[in-house]
Parts: C-alpha cells; sequence; structure tokens
C-alpha cells in the first residue's frame, strides 16, 4: 500500500495473543492521517454484534459469512500503518467498494459495540457519517 486510502484493507501478521484478520481503513486519511479508523472484518457465524454482515456475493475476496468487529476497532495513524508495512507486519492489500465502504460506516453509528468511543465524532467531522 504506498497510498493509503478509505476502503484500502490489509492483513495483520498473526502474532502471540493476537490473530490474524483483514482491517480495513474507514475514515479520511487525507483529511487526518494522525487519527485513522480502522475495523476489522471476522467469522459472523463465531461473532455476536450482526450489525454489518458481507457475504462473498457482496465481497468478492470473502471466502464464508463475515462481519464488522467494531468492538475492535481501532484508531491509528498513517505512520504507524506504513511502518508496519514496512516491518512486514501488514499484507494482503485489496479494497471494499464504496457501497460496502459505506455500509461499515453505517455500522460505526449503529453498532452497540462502540456506543462509547468518538469513533462516530471522527466520522461526522469528516463528513463521512
Amino acid at each position: 500500500m504506498t497510498t493509503m486510502r478509505p476502503g484500502d484493507c490489509f492483513y495483520n501478521k498473526a502474532v502471540p495473543g493476537i490473530p490474524s484478520h483483514r482491517w480495513v481503513i474507514v475514515s479520511d486519511p487525507e483529511q487526518d492521517q494522525h487519527n485513522v479508523l480502522i475495523v476489522n472484518f471476522t467469522d459472523a457465524d463465531d461473532h455476536h454484534d450482526t450489525t454489518c454482515v458481507f457475504t462473498p456475493t457482496d465481497i468478492p475476496w470473502l471466502t464464508k459469512r463475515t462481519c464488522m468487529a467494531y468492538q475492535f476497532a481501532k484508531l491509528t495513524s498513517i505512520q504507524k500503518l506504513e511502518e508496519a508495512e514496512a516491518k512486514g507486519l501488514l499484507f494482503g492489500h485489496c479494497e471494499v467498494s464504496e457501497e460496502a465502504l459505506a455500509l461499515i460506516r453505517e455500522g460505526v453509528s449503529t453498532s452497540e459495540e462502540l456506543k462509547k468511543t468518538d469513533y462516530l465524532e471522527l466520522l461526522r467531522s469528516q463528513g463521512l457519517a
């Protein structure tokens, strides 16, 4: 990933205690490269929050019914993401469609798992929610 944009996805390298998951950039790094909201995809059959569910029909690179794990959403920075990528800790770049990204962003405002965070305010300040 040379230029990170909303909808860009990547895997984190698994390390002890942290399994590998695919993450998506939800906020707009061009508006704020120091506060970049990322959310990970996880197996919908093993997760309790079904606010935002996708199938391989929705996103072609998915292999099963998948949902967004909003409880694990993180704020990071472009610098941290680029450093992790340079160290080989991020890999498998792809992207989601604008439609899928809009659904993921909508989930930020409706998921019970994010009600206590300021992630929605970040998206609102960027005109994305």
